[in-house]
């Protein structure tokens, strides 16, 4: 099967690019390919042994708590339909409960090269600084809960209190544990254990990759106060933006060419 599965393969040139258009259009299809490439082998079964704190509660053994804004019903359709399409294959194995793995065929790693040049000119050219209109702390503590590494939080839970400056002077919580991740619009309750003081704009700007965690901090846009090993730790707690390491990659080079 692949492309012409779907179809019939006896197109125009428009026909194929209004396809193609839909089909990179579709939510989580790039995002899906991106992390089974990175990560060739990841269980979607029903495993009673997975330990399904690493996972984000998806059931897919990666690394960071990249899946907790696709539920797994719909993880499940997009992994199918991309199967259908030749772009992964499905491979299943163990005794006991199934285990089941996608890994990208060759038409995937291809596939996959071309997300990547999407993203670096993406980061090149359409990844600019944040407008006023998009600093949204609630939504970009959403987008951290959802890129939380969780092998790299302690073991007891920490609560993190951010004070946010600039656009706007409000303050949130996350609370994090090996188990879940929450926003807090007030506050939760529990003994406080770092305090990130940040202008909105800044903390925009290192998520999306156009500043590292040490700029910032020289620069006295960002200060984190708790004990030496949390500060420390702190910012490698989150995985940030899926382009954040295309954008820095780009940036650098850019500043090359200058």
């Amino acid at each position: 099967m692949g492309w012409c599965a779907e179809g019939n393969c006896t197109l125009s040139g428009n026909e194929w690019t209004e396809r193609l258009l839909r089909f990179f259009e579709q939510k989580f299809k790039l995002v899906i390919i991106k992390h089974v490439g990175q990560n060739p082998a990841f269980d979607i079964g029903v495993n009673p042994g997975l330990d399904r704190r690493k996972t984000g509660g998806s059931g897919i053994g990666l690394n960071c708590n990249v899946w907790q804004s696709i539920s797994r019903g719909l993880l499940a359709e997009r992994l199918r339909r991309l199967q259908r399409m030749g772009v992964v294959e499905k491979l299943e194995w163990g005794k006991g409960p199934r285990q089941t793995e996608y890994q990208l065929t060759q038409a995937g790693w291809e596939l996959q090269a071309v997300i990547e040049s999407l993203l670096t000119w993406g980061a090149r050219w359409a990844f600019g600084e944040p407008e006023m209109n998009d600093l949204d702390p609630i939504l970009l503590l959403w987008w951290m809960r959802s890129r939380v590494c969780v092998e790299q939080l302690p073991q007891q839970r920490v609560v993190v209190q951010f004070d946010f400056k600039g656009a706007v002077d409000e303050s949130y919580w996350l609370v994090l544990t090996k188990e879940d991740v929450s926003v807090c619009l007030t506050h939760p309750g529990f003994d406080l254990d770092v305090l990130v003081t940040a202008d909105l704009a800044a903390f925009y700007r290192i998520w999306l990759g156009h500043m590292d965690f040490n700029t910032a901090r020289s620069k006295g846009l960002v200060k984190i106060e708790a004990i030496p090993a949390l500060v420390q730790a702190f910012p490698n707690w989150f995985a940030y933006s899926h382009a954040a390491d295309t954008v820095r990659a780009a940036l650098a080079e850019m500043a090359v060419e200058k």
